[in-house]
Formats: structure tokens, C-alpha cells, sequence
């Protein structure tokens, strides 16, 4: 016969690994009559005088250790209908950008897109309530690129969660092979990874991150009016076919040592900026009486006059909104790592 009661004092550890079961058999029972029967009964009969003792439920291990700036919620067995293996959402406030990132700055990894699962559902960090987005959208940028920080300008005004990729320019990373092959067929910054959808142009993305991301009162970045519309797109298109090649040619004799400096290009800002000029003289922005991303793109394209000091207060209107966009809390924030590069440029 098989010694019941040493056949229990297994069970409780053996319990307390497996998956629950409703059932459990047990060997067989002896009747008074000397027969033997098999018998069936809740595995949680017996194990309730040593529950406190074997059971997780009782003892929960320690909170797990802290990775990489995010704490990770107590672990649960299996215990009758305990959830198992739950994670908390990151309690932590996303790191400020500090100009690169330590994970993935010159590698050009494709970070992780999925969400941590929260311990219940609606269960949210408090400093995630205020962004639109729970995923981040990592943004391929340089500090020395200003339609970078245009596009980060951008992501702030609508309240969006980013990671930052620094691309050293300078050392040609954004030409090698790999960021090409993985990141940028044409090498050139910024590009944005939203939730694996890979978008390069500056132009492209400021229209993208309205038409996804943009609540009921921020339409109107990106006009939905067809009329309307259609000017903040021929802007655009004035900025990356006629504005920016312009003011690169003028800037770079200057800044970078490139080229000569020519009666041409300055005739050509001249003639651009004029036009912006006669733009903004009856209307407080670009496109009308309200801003939009040709307002973003085309400040991103004139901060490079300030690298060689230009005097834009012969334009009136223009210095004037130049002045406006300027005290932005959102283009200081954006455009001051940018200045501080250009600055040291200068020296």
C-alpha cells in the first residue's frame, strides 16, 4: 500500500510549478472493507493548509530590477485565476534629448515598435497622458540639419513621443552603405520610423504627421480646404525647388567653404525673398491668417541666413514673422541645438 499522507507532502511543490488543473487524482483511497478505489478531488484541498507557504500568491518574489530607465511590475505564478507573467507599463518620464542617443547613435537599428503591455487595460503612465502617440517615432536627424529640427518642431506642436537617431553628417555616415541600404536609399536626413513605416523628405513627413496625428483644432497646419491646401503645397514645393537651393548656393562660400560667392546668388535670395515679402504684407502668415507647415518648412530654410548674420529687417513684413515664429516655445526648443552648432561654426 502506498503511504497517502507521504504522497501529500509531495504534492504541494509539485503544486506549485505546474498549471492548474481543476482536478487532481490521487494514487487510490483504502475503504474500511480493505478494497482500494481511486478518488478524485481539488488540487486545492489539500494544498490550502501549506498555500501560504509554497504558493507565490503569499510570497510574490521581488519587484524585477530596473532596465534601461524602466521598471518592470511584479511577476505572478499560476495561482487558481492569478493572471500570469504581468508587466506594468513604464513608470519612468522619457529621458530629455541630449543630442544623441546611447542605444542607437551610428547604428541605424530599427528600434522596437511594440508597446509594453500594461498590468490592466486603460492603465497608463501619468507623463504618457499628454502625447498622442504610445509608440515613439524615431527620427532620423542631424543637429546641424535645420529641416531636421522643422520636423521636431512639428512633432512638439502636436504633442508627439520621439526618439532621436544623431547622424554624423560631417563623417558621411548618412552616405554609407548601410544607412542607405536600411535607412535612406538617397542619404539624406531627416527620416522618420513610425511603427515601421520608413518616410524620408522633410517636405513629405510635416505632411504625413498632420494627416495622421493632427486632433480636430490642428487641421489646420494642413488645410483640408482644397483651395487652401493647394497654397501651403506651392509653397512647399517654392521652398525645396527654388527657396532652399537658393540660400544653400549664397551660404555655403560662407559657412562651409564651398563655391564662390556670385552676383547670381544673391540676386536669387533677393528675388525669394521678396516674393515672401510681398506674401506676408496683408496676411499674418504665408498661406493666410493661420500657421501651417509651409510656415515650419520654409522658417527651417531661412535660419541658415543667420549663420553668416544676414540682415532680414529690409524685408519688414518678413522680420516681423520671422520675429513671431522665433518666440515659439516650440522652434527654441527645437532649433537651439542647431544654433549652438552653427555658433561654434562661426568661431
Amino acid at each position: 500500500a502506498v503511504n497517502v499522507s507521504g504522497w501529500f507532502a509531495l504534492t504541494p511543490a509539485l503544486g506549485a510549478r505546474s498549471s492548474i488543473q481543476t482536478t487532481t487524482m490521487l494514487p487510490y483511497q483504502q475503504e474500511a472493507d480493505g478494497t482500494d478505489r481511486w478518488v478524485t478531488t481539488n488540487k486545492h484541498d489539500f494544498l490550502q493548509n501549506d498555500l501560504k507557504i509554497h504558493s507565490p500568491r503569499y510570497n510574490p518574489p521581488p519587484a524585477m530590477p530596473k532596465r534601461d530607465g524602466r521598471v518592470t511590475g511584479r511577476r505572478h505564478f499560476p495561482s487558481k485565476n492569478l493572471v500570469s507573467n504581468i508587466q506594468m507599463y513604464d513608470e519612468s518620464p522619457p529621458e530629455p534629448y541630449s543630442g544623441t542617443s546611447s542605444r542607437l547613435s551610428s547604428k541605424f537599428a530599427t528600434p522596437s515598435v511594440t508597446p509594453r503591455r500594461g498590468s490592466r487595460s486603460g492603465v497608463v503612465p501619468p507623463w504618457a497622458l499628454s502625447f498622442k502617440n504610445v509608440v515613439p517615432i524615431t527620427l532620423y536627424q542631424s543637429v546641424s540639419s535645420p529641416q531636421s529640427a522643422a520636423v521636431t518642431m512639428l512633432c512638439k506642436m502636436l504633442h508627439l513621443r520621439m526618439n532621436f537617431v544623431e547622424v554624423n553628417v560631417m563623417a558621411g555616415e548618412n552616405k554609407s552603405e548601410r544607412f542607405m541600404e536600411n535607412i535612406n536609399p538617397s542619404g539624406t536626413i531627416p527620416v522618420i520610423n513610425d511603427g515601421g513605416m520608413k518616410l524620408f523628405e522633410s517636405r513629405a513627413i510635416l505632411r504625413y504627421l498632420v494627416n495622421k496625428y493632427a486632433g480636430p483644432n490642428e487641421t489646420g497646419y494642413y488645410p483640408k480646404q482644397p483651395a487652401l491646401r493647394a497654397q501651403v503645397d506651392n509653397l512647399l514645393d517654392f521652398d525645396i525647388g527654388y527657396l532652399a537651393p537658393a540660400i544653400n548656393d549664397f551660404v555655403a562660400p560662407s559657412v562651409f567653404g564651398q563655391g564662390e560667392k556670385s552676383q547670381e546668388h544673391s540676386d536669387r535670395v533677393t528675388t525669394a525673398l521678396s516674393f515672401l515679402e510681398g506674401r506676408l504684407q496683408n496676411q499674418g502668415y504665408l498661406a493666410g491668417h493661420t500657421m501651417t507647415i509651409a510656415d515650419i518648412s520654409i522658417m527651417g530654410t531661412l535660419v541658415l541666413l543667420d549663420a553668416i548674420n544676414f540682415d532680414i529687417t529690409v524685408y519688414p513684413s518678413l522680420s516681423q514673422w520671422v520675429v513671431r515664429i522665433k518666440g515659439l516655445p516650440q522652434f527654441q526648443e527645437s532649433f537651439r541645438s542647431f544654433y549652438v552648432v552653427m555658433g561654434n561654426m562661426n568661431r
